[in-house]
């Protein structure tokens, strides 16, 4: 579900997510970061960063299949 320009909240498990650009500008889709998180009283609770080995190194949103998890991703472009 997009929250923002560049930003996403997802939910689940056992699945990977990438991005393409669909608007003019730089090729590509990069994920920035990745946050575990919940929500307590309607807002945002961030929890875990995700980084790196996480995200293989920015191509992919990945949700692991050992338990559902809540998650928000942030995107960068570049060509």
């Amino acid at each position: 579900m997009a929250t923002a320009p560049n930003e996403f909240l997802g939910a689940g498990s056992g699945f990977r997510v990438s991005f393409s650009p669909k608007t003019s500008g730089p090729s590509h889709a990069g994920i920035g970061y990745v946050e575990e998180g919940s929500f307590v009283d309607g807002a945002w609770k961030s929890g875990r960063r995700l980084n790196g080995d996480e995200n293989d190194q920015g191509r992919f949103w990945r949700f692991a299949p050992q338990k559902i998890n809540i998650e928000k991703v942030t995107l960068y472009r570049f060509h």
